[in-house]
């Protein structure tokens, strides 16, 4: 942290709480910043904005409450996984089906808990959102959807290619530690 981004943290708690009228304020603030200068000024700024919240009287608070504040923060980061409940990490969740040329499509977008802003793309205009009536009836199986085209389809495997059958039974094994079926 540095002391301008310290200054404006350590004047909101000047605002908020009375030193002892005889304390030097510029010595206070140079030993505050002494105590918290490792920190970074989100970290900071959190404690601050939690020890004003919390205060039950306005005497100045002491370096040690503010590190308690701090600690259980961090406490409570190092008990967690650092990773987001709910997409584990990746920043995407399944997103609602759509349909686009008679065919229904399940979709991802950004996890909504993690904050991370989506990615600019044109407007699609080929894609409808589904219904929660269609989606429904597509779960069930009970949508007509078109056709794939052959070109679309997964060819069946003739055997045609040895050699490289070898290769993909030889990267599997390097990369997964076993021959997948």
């Amino acid at each position: 942290m540095t002391l301008p981004e310290f200054t404006t943290q350590f004047e909101r708690i000047l605002r908020q709480f009375r030193p002892a009228a005889d304390a030097d304020t510029s010595a206070l603030m140079s030993e505050w910043f002494d105590a918290f200068r490792h920190l970074h000024v989100d970290a900071f700024e959190v404690a601050t904005t939690r020890l004003i919240r919390e205060a039950t009287d306005t005497y100045w608070p002491a370096i040690g409450t503010m590190r308690e504040i701090v600690q259980s923060r961090m406490d409570r980061y190092e008990r967690h996984s650092g990773k987001c409940d709910t997409c584990h990490g990746s920043t995407w969740v399944d997103g609602w089906p759509v349909w686009s040329n008679g065919r229904v499509y399940r979709t991802t977008s950004r996890c909504p808990s993690c904050g991370v802003p989506v990615p600019q793309i044109p407007e699609q205009k080929h894609l409808r959102n589904l219904s929660a009536a269609e989606v429904k009836a597509w779960e069930a199986g009970q949508m007509a959807e078109a056709p794939l085209p052959d070109w679309g389809r997964a060819k069946k495997d003739t055997g045609a290619n040895p050699e490289l059958r070898e290769l993909c039974a030889a990267l599997a094994v390097k990369l997964f530690g076993r021959e997948i079926a």
